[in-house]
């Protein structure tokens, strides 16, 4: 399956709201998010410092008005959710081979686990050279990685057009039961 270039934007647009979420900043602009917390303590989240609590109430209160984008729920079911990687430290090699370093592996996804990875970390790492990101995920060249990329974004392109197809039946599903009410009540 060819991937039009409006299902790469619609993919590229859903992998932002993914990242955007998982970026999210909890304290402002400047301060760590969880993502780059997991990834500098390879999967563990540092001890509270005790240091943090006078901004308690301006993260609650930006908390309490932060909404869930509408297409959050479907990018994370279709590529899974992060989670520490149980590997990490268990090997010798200066790499773990789960999660190419990174101390987060995805998990439960509708597409592979390296496939969510590559398409994450091709957009994540966007600014850096493809053969920078190729090592950090452990790939061999940037062909292996480009091939990767397409296989992936083909996946999740058959997975989307699955998603539509069940919600374009569930529509009409709904539709004709309100019209099947409507004729009982007449």
């Amino acid at each position: 399956m060819a991937v039009t270039r409006k299902m790469r934007s619609r993919i590229d647009n859903l992998l932002t709201v993914y990242l955007n979420h998982l970026e999210r900043h909890e304290g402002g602009w400047h301060g760590e998010n969880d993502l780059h917390r997991l990834q500098v303590w390879k999967g563990d989240l540092p001890p509270a410092s005790g240091m943090d609590t006078s901004n308690d109430f301006m993260i609650q209160a930006a908390g309490a008005t932060r909404e869930r984008h509408a297409e959050l729920t479907i990018i994370q079911w279709l590529l899974g959710m992060p989670e520490p990687c149980k590997d990490c430290g268990k090997g010798n090699e200066p790499v773990c081979g789960t999660c190419s370093g990174l101390g987060v592996t995805i998990r439960k996804g509708q597409i592979k686990q390296e496939y969510s990875l590559v398409l994450l970390a091709q957009r994540y790492w966007q600014q850096d050279p493809a053969h920078v990101v190729c090592g950090r995920l452990g790939l061999k060249s940037e062909k292996q990685m480009e091939g990767r990329l397409s296989r992936a974004r083909e996946a999740l392109a058959i997975e989307l057009c699955k998603y539509d197809e069940l919600k374009r039946l569930i529509l009409l599903a709904s539709s004709a039961s309100a019209r099947i009410a409507e004729i009982a009540t007449v």
